[in-house]
């Protein structure tokens, strides 16, 4: 009898631990796509305000649509990787899909803001911009708070 006890509660820590493992993997894929996007998003956070300021509409332009490109192909990546079979892996699938949808929004606006015609189109485009940019803390804390949540709720640490 306490042979059977033993064996069903090894059981129920392997099994346990193999999903925490799971969790943490997949948390570590979201935050390794983040990862490869920080270099390409410095790089057109500091060139794009020059390119506007120079009046190179189409350079600026140009990188905005690459780096929404490049973020588009991240958010296919997410959307057709399963999220795991966890306490809260699909909301915490869904929450790294809206931070990524965020950042894609971002170069929308700003490849909206280089498309622009006129000084007055310009200026409108500007200000859906900079209302968007308003959105970032909140949209990071999101992000952070529905990572927590995940890794409290898995038993693994986020580092």
């Amino acid at each position: 009898m306490k042979k059977g006890i033993f064996a069903t509660l090894l059981f129920v820590l392997v099994v346990a631990g193999c999903k925490s493992k799971i969790a943490l993997e997949y948390s570590n894929y979201i935050v390794e796509l983040e990862k490869s996007l920080l270099v390409d998003l410095q790089k057109t956070r500091t060139a794009f305000p020059g390119f506007i300021g120079a009046g190179q509409y189409d350079s600026a332009s140009t990188a905005a649509k690459g780096m929404e490109k490049t973020i588009a192909e991240k958010i296919t990546l997410i959307e057709n990787k399963p999220a795991p079979d966890v306490k809260g892996g699909e909301d915490f699938k869904k929450e790294s899909l809206h931070y990524f949808e965020y950042l894609k929004s971002v170069y929308t606006a700003a490849g909206n803001l280089a498309s622009q015609t006129t000084a007055e189109d310009r200026e409108i485009a500007l200000k859906t911009l900079q209302d968007i940019e308003k959105e970032e803390t909140k949209v990071l804390e999101r992000m952070k708070d529905a990572q927590k949540r995940y890794a409290s709720a898995n038993g693994f640490k986020i580092e």
